[in-house]
This record gives structure tokens, C-alpha cells and sequence, in this order.
């Protein structure tokens, strides 16, 4: 059987056996009839023998109120407990000044319409597709140059049906200027880069059949207007995504240069004349300034998205794009801080401007070993975790861009590189040891590999050129993206 013990105190202090055989003797030092009601609570000065009632069942002393002031307690407690809470989310949610980004303006010249080269990209139509010769079914696939799907004749066809593409790349360029549009948040139209690589494809293909039909000179002048373009596009106070577009349109044509200058049957004079126009000391400071320019206007870019995602109503359809899709149903203030979250940007951007440091000829190292800026945070934690998002995902690609863009820097010097082993080759009977040995007959200088401010590797067994890349992942020269071959 079980019983209760009261302290003298009237609190319950435990419960547990008490066993009981035989009578009961009464230590009660009150009357029975009092002790033996349950709705008494009597403070005894020392834990009573279990009594029985009148059918021998265990009593139980009560104490009455007790649930009561134990629910008051319970209200009491959650009551602190809440407002600890309501004053905790209060404190979290409060943003801080807005941060100074004044080193991060940038410095914008306004290009009349007549002026730009832009405009003939603007509105630019969508290039034609080859149909058959009845004018049913699916459109032909011309088929990409130097691969086994290459048609001359289907891609004759291509270009001559898209040479108003053709006109508008060369009034572009030969326009004073060019400058895209301000990129207003993540959701600005950037639909005229694919204008630009589509009319470059046909440019492309116009100079493959150029070359295959011997006229080399006008072939080698179309791959240096693409070559062009990308220089423009990259220099056009543009977002990330329209430098790295550049970067883009400008390889394509150095591909060009390279396959053209290992075939061509055109004096050497007229191909080192070209090929010297890609390969200059003033290009690879242009690109550097394009770079600086385009982070300056993607933290822009990235600050007034988040502005606009703290003042949009229907703030889902913003943070949809961008792969945050969860938080938005908590109180906004609580997980979007705009001014806190630019200062995270600003403080990025700032590290990827130090740490790319300033132009030089040759360039400085990227480095093999220097970590780029890193933004790390528990996006678990609501503060703030809209912000914390969105500028993770913004700056998760940055290793890439700065790999792509020391590429570049390599591959301008690449086609004169290759056109010089071509050179001793048909000269002396067999390619060089090292590529020392083309300075200074057939090559001024030796380029430096920006990712290990070492020069340029060479591999006369696999006749290849190449660079290390990021982090040295291209040691043997085995990475096609890394490494350019020289033409049989």
C-alpha cells in the first residue's frame, strides 16, 4: 500500500510504501475523525502512520490549493518566459547603420545612344534556322567546325541567312564606345549577351569557310573581330556575368588564331602582325580594370537586390531565384537585415579587390596557396539568415572567375607561343627542348603562368603548351581546358 507524508510545512514531501501489518496504532495527536478526512490537510510534526479508512483503503492527506498555485506558477513562468522571448527577437531584429561603401562607387560615364556600340545588340533579332530545301520538318543543324558533324554547305547556308547578325557585330565595333546597361538587381534582362554569342557563332562559321576556301587573310580578320568583341564586352561596365561573357567570346576567337596560325600558308609577317594585336601589354591591363570595375558593379548589383527584396511585399519570388526558399515565412526583420547584409558583401568585395591586388606587368600570381575571401555562416540561426543566404550564393563562384580570368591572361599570349614552335619546327627540323630556346628569334619573351608567376610549361612530347591552373591542378598538362596543342 501506498501512503503520502506531510512536513510540517503542509507540502507534500514524497510518496512511497509504507508497510503496514497488523493494526495500525493511532500516533495521531489529533482526534481520529478529524485525521481520517481527506479534505483536512493537518501539519503533523512528524510523518504519519498510514491510516485506513472504515474499509481498510489507504487515506491519502490532501492539500488543498495546491494544484492552483502551481498553475498560477506555470502561467507565471510562461508569461516571463514570453516576454524574455518577444524581447530577444526585438533586440535580433534591430539592423544596424548603414555601412560606408564609398570605395565601392563606381565610376560610371554616361555614352550617348549614337555613340554606343550596344545599341546594335539591343535589339537584335534571333538568328535564322536552316530548313530543308522543301520548307517542312525540323530545322538542319549546320553542324560545329572541326568536329565530324561539320557541312560546309549547310553552314553557308547558315551564315548567308544571318548576315544582318554579321552587320550589327561590325557597326558595334566600329562604334566609339560601348557600354551595357546598369544592372538594377538579379532580375535585370541581360538578354542581349545571347545576341552576341549567336551573331559571334555565325561570325565563327564564316571564317571556318573562309580559310577552308583559302581566303586565310579575311578568316584570320574575322577571328580578330571576335577577339575584339570580347575585349568590348568585358570593358562594358557590366556585372560578373557579362565580364565572364566577354572572357567567353573573346576565347572563342583566340581558338581561331590558333588552329588558323598553325595552317596557314600566309607570310610570316602578316601573322605575326595579327597575332600581335591580341598579345599586348595594354589589353591585359583593360582586362584587369574590367575585372575590378564589373565586382564593383556586381556588389551594386547584389545591394540593390537586397534592398529590394526588404521593400517587396511578395519578397518569395525574389528569393526563389535565389535558392532561399524557406525563411521568408518568419517575420522579415527578424531574417533579412539589408544594412547588415551589405556590409558582408561590401567587406567580400573589398578582400576580392585586395587580393587581386593592383595590374602588373608581367602579372602577379594568383597564387597556389592564398586563399580567396571566404564568407562562412550558420544559416540555421534566423538572424539574419535571408542575408547570410543570399550572400552565400553569391559569392560561391569566385574561385571560378578568377581562374577563368588568369586563363585569359595565358591564352592571349598562346596563339604567338604556338605559331613560334610551328615556326622552328619548319625551320630547324624538330620542336625545341625548352621554350627558351624561341628567345629571341622567334619569340620576344617567354609568357609568364599567372597562377605560379613561373613561365609558361611546354611539353615537346605531347606538343602542348599549358598552365598550371588554380591550385596546380594541371601539373602533366593533361586538363584541355588548361593546355592548347599545337596544330599537326
Amino acid at each position: 500500500m501506498r501512503s503520502k507524508q506531510i512536513d510540517p510545512f503542509g507540502r507534500c514531501r514524497a510518496e512511497r510504501d509504507w508497510p503496514v501489518k497488523g493494526p495500525v496504532p493511532d500516533r495521531d495527536p489529533v482526534p481520529a475523525a478529524a485525521s481520517r478526512d481527506p479534505r483536512i490537510a493537518i501539519p503533523l510534526m512528524y510523518p504519519p502512520a498510514c491510516d485506513r479508512g472504515e474499509r481498510g483503503a489507504p487515506v491519502r492527506y490532501k492539500i488543498p490549493g495546491m494544484k492552483l498555485r502551481r498553475r498560477w506558477k506555470a502561467l507565471i513562468a510562461g508569461i516571463v518566459l514570453g516576454l524574455l522571448a518577444v524581447g530577444g527577437c526585438v533586440v535580433a531584429s534591430r539592423d544596424e547603420p548603414p555601412p560606408d561603401v564609398s570605395d565601392l562607387a563606381v565610376e560610371r560615364q554616361l555614352v550617348a545612344d549614337e555613340e554606343n556600340g550596344f545599341r546594335f545588340f539591343a535589339d537584335a533579332p534571333e538568328p535564322r534556322e536552316v530548313l530543308p530545301d522543301d520548307g517542312s520538318g525540323e530545322a538542319i543543324e549546320p553542324g560545329d567546325p572541326f568536329t565530324e558533324d561539320w557541312n560546309p554547305d549547310l553552314a553557308r547556308r547558315f551564315v548567308d541567312g544571318n548576315r544582318e547578325l554579321l552587320e550589327r557585330l561590325e557597326k558595334c565595333l566600329a562604334a566609339p564606345k560601348f557600354q551595357v546597361p546598369v544592372a538594377a538587381d538579379v532580375e535585370a534582362d541581360v538578354r542581349y549577351l545571347r545576341s552576341m554569342r549567336e551573331a559571334v557563332q555565325v561570325a565563327r562559321r564564316q571564317a571556318v569557310l573562309r580559310f577552308e576556301t583559302g581566303d586565310e587573310a579575311r578568316a584570320l580578320d574575322d577571328a580578330l573581330q571576335i577577339v575584339r568583341l570580347g575585349g568590348r564586352v568585358q570593358s562594358g561596365d557590366g556585372v560578373l556575368i557579362v565580364y565572364l561573357v566577354g572572357l567567353a567570346i573573346e576565347d572563342t576567337g583566340l581558338d581561331l588564331l590558333r588552329r588558323f596560325a598553325g595552317k596557314t600558308r600566309l607570310a610570316d609577317e602578316d601573322v605575326l602582325r595579327r597575332l600581335a594585336a591580341v598579345d599586348r601589354p595594354e589589353q591585359l591591363e583593360a582586362s584587369e580594370k574590367a575585372l575590378r570595375s564589373s565586382y564593383k558593379h556586381e556588389y551594386l548589383c547584389l545591394s540593390s537586390t537586397v534592398v529590394a527584396v526588404a521593400r517587396d511585399a511578395d519578397a518569395a519570388r525574389l528569393l526563389g531565384d535565389l535558392g532561399v526558399g524557406v525563411w521568408h515565412y518568419l517575420p522579415q526583420e527578424l531574417v533579412l537585415k539589408p544594412s547588415q547584409t551589405q556590409r558582408f558583401l561590401a567587406e567580400y568585395f573589398r578582400g576580392l579587390l585586395e587580393w587581386q591586388g593592383p595590374w602588373s606587368d608581367p602579372p602577379a600570381p594568383l597564387g597556389l596557396k592564398r586563399p580567396l575571401p571566404s564568407l562562412e555562416f550558420r544559416t540555421w540561426i534566423p538572424t539574419n539568415a535571408l542575408g547570410k543566404r543570399i550572400c552565400a550564393t553569391s559569392v560561391y563562384y569566385q574561385d571560378h572567375v578568377l581562374e577563368v580570368h588568369g586563363t585569359a591572361h595565358i591564352a592571349r599570349s598562346s596563339p604567338a607561343v604556338l605559331f613560334a614552335l610551328r615556326r622552328y619546327q619548319r625551320d630547324r627540323g624538330g620542336l625545341p627542348g625548352k621554350l627558351d630556346d624561341l628567345v629571341p628569334s622567334y619569340l620576344a619573351r617567354v609568357p609568364t603562368d599567372p597562377f605560379d608567376a613561373q613561365p609558361l610549361k611546354y611539353s615537346r612530347d605531347k606538343k602542348v603548351v599549358y598552365t598550371v591552373g588554380s591550385g596546380g591542378r594541371n601539373p602533366d598538362g593533361d586538363d584541355e581546358a588548361l593546355t592548347w596543342k599545337l596544330e599537326p
